[in-house]
């Protein structure tokens, strides 16, 4: 069962960036944890505005442990240390948005989104499963037992 320790506590930045004052611990369903160290920068959820007003912004919703998440992935990611693969951390979003109260249809919308979007941010920028744009959330193994 997926469950998060700790709380999520930043300071602003300029240039739409936070900083981590926490410690947040991951538990996902898989069992496998993910701790990300207070000082980490990230930009919270890229949402465009015209989106806020369905409840989903960078920062300062209940997305914030799923944004946070998946930013501290995809920064792994370019910095040649790959926890997972991209697909895996989308879902990882995807599984965290959802455990946290995130509505089902803007969790499963955001997923799209990253799904569509956001590989030149991952890696060395190319899309690493491209036939997965569409895979149904429900086949993610990597965070489940079997």
């Amino acid at each position: 069962m997926t469950e998060i320790y700790g709380t999520f506590e930043v300071m602003k930045l300029p240039e739409g960036k936070w900083q981590l004052l926490s410690n947040p611990i991951y538990f996902l369903d898989s069992g496998k944890s993910i701790k990300i160290d207070h000082g980490f920068i990230f930009d919270g959820g890229s949402v465009p505005q015209a989106f806020w007003s369905l409840g989903l912004t960078p920062v300062g919703t209940d997305a914030d442990f799923a944004f946070l998440l998946h930013d501290w992935l995809y920064a792994k990611s370019r910095m040649g240390v790959e926890i997972t693969t991209r697909h895996d951390a989308d879902l990882a979003m995807l599984e965290v948005m959802l455990y946290s109260g995130v509505d089902s249809v803007l969790a499963h919308g955001a997923y799209t989104a990253v799904r569509a979007a956001a590989y030149p941010n991952w890696g060395d920028g190319s899309p690493d499963e491209p036939e997965g744009l569409l895979e149904d959330p429900a086949g993610f193994e990597w965070f489940r037992d079997g």
